[in-house]
């Protein structure tokens, strides 16, 4: 929201991008001496920033594929792993986000890597499974720079634009 209406800035895509960025960088770094329990804070933060977009609160302000790759390291980074439910919940999380992120055709080799790496291999291929409606996924290469090429097109037809976020390798 603008600081009651005292500054005329509205803010665009790389705003609300790097807010996501910074509420997960602190947990990006290996060695970090920052509270758990400010975890769940920043993730809070976070997703309700990404909602916020996804349901076009700021006009032309909407998810974009730095956006969804943001979501996927926020997640990898702030969501806790330590029990069933913490994880069902992380892997329902993913699954909605990349839900939206293959509808809008904003997949990219980034994203759909961070994905890879956040989400056990089965889980991931239950994901995909689900998104692709029955499809054989036993046909689909297990490395997921492999994988992605073997991904619809239209997953990623606007997300191909960011060149940035194509070039990934393992």
């Amino acid at each position: 929201d603008l600081i009651e209406g005292k500054y005329n800035a509205m803010p665009d895509n790389s705003s609300f991008n790097h807010v996501i960025r910074a509420c997960y960088a602190p947990w990006a770094l290996k060695k970090n001496n920052v509270e758990d329990g400010d975890r769940m804070n920043a993730w809070e933060m976070a997703f309700e920033i990404y909602s916020r977009m996804a349901e076009r609160r700021y006009g032309a302000c909407r998810p974009d594929a730095h956006t969804y790759t943001h979501m996927f390291k926020a997640i990898a980074c702030l969501w806790p792993k330590v029990t069933a439910k913490s994880s069902d919940e992380r892997l329902a999380m993913c699954r909605s986000i990349f839900r939206s992120c293959c509808q809008e055709g904003q997949l990219t080799k980034t994203s759909f890597w961070v994905l890879s790496t956040l989400l056990e291999s089965s889980e991931l291929m239950d994901l995909l499974s689900d998104e692709l409606e029955g499809y054989n996924i036993m046909n689909l290469h297990r490395n997921a720079d492999r994988l992605y090429t073997q991904m619809p097109a239209e997953w990623s037809k606007n997300g191909r634009n960011y060149k940035s976020l194509n070039r990934h390798k393992q």
